[in-house]
């Protein structure tokens, strides 16, 4: 979504609350939300979700497991 891209390019840092009805919004915006509140607009039973943003993606990379101790295996050996 565009609006999901704006501010992650421009809000870094900053925290955006949005109230809907639609519980799967954080998952079509590719946002993970921070906090989750139930809560009802009139019959309209909704989530007022909370999202920190960051730059970039917040996932964690995986961390490369070669061991630093290991010899070279694109060297010939002596």
């Amino acid at each position: 979504m565009q609006l999901a891209t704006h501010w992650k390019k421009n809000y870094a840092g900053w925290t955006a609350w949005v109230l809907t009805p639609d519980l799967k919004l954080p998952g079509r915006m590719r946002l993970k939300e921070s906090r989750r509140v139930p809560m009802w607009n009139g019959p309209i039973e909704c989530r007022l979700f909370r999202f920190d943003m960051v730059a970039g993606s917040a996932r964690a990379r995986p961390v490369a497991t070669e061991d630093a101790s290991a010899p070279d295996k694109s060297a010939p050996a002596a």
